[in-house]
């Protein structure tokens, strides 16, 4: 099975479901090309092959990006939960834990999704069965 992605229309409606401001304006193109960077190929070759370095790179250009007026990080957080749900898998992050991956975003420190990657890796597991009927 291949990879999952959210559409930019999922990650509105998170921003609108957390915030309940549905008639906030965002930056749809900022929104876009975050959204779109995980998926990256170069001649059939995916730029992010793994993923959890795909949902790092979401992560990182969400809050690079800042497309909303506000809450960005909570958003990040959010698609980040949903892609990997998407994907059978969860995310088990201490809330501690993913404020430092954002303050290393933050920090425009060189490597950050490479590093993002690496932490997701330790934290994600497959999704647990649901049970008989």
């Amino acid at each position: 099975m291949g990879c999952r992605y959210l559409e930019p229309s999922d990650v509105v409606q998170l921003y609108f479901e957390l915030t309940g401001e549905a008639d906030q304006e965002f930056d749809f193109s900022q929104l876009e090309r975050a959204i779109l960077r995980p998926r990256e190929a170069v001649r059939d070759y995916e730029t992010y092959p793994e993923i959890d370095h795909k949902a790092a790179v979401l992560f990182e250009e969400l809050l690079r990006a800042r497309p909303f007026p506000n809450r960005n990080g909570i958003v990040a957080a959010l698609a980040v939960y949903t892609f990997y749900g998407l994907n059978g898998l969860e995310l088990r992050i201490d809330d501690s834990e993913l404020v430092q991956l954002a303050e290393l975003v933050e920090g425009d420190e060189a490597g950050t999704a490479a590093q993002i990657a690496v932490r997701f890796g330790r934290f994600s597991e497959p999704l647990p069965d649901p049970p008989p009927d």
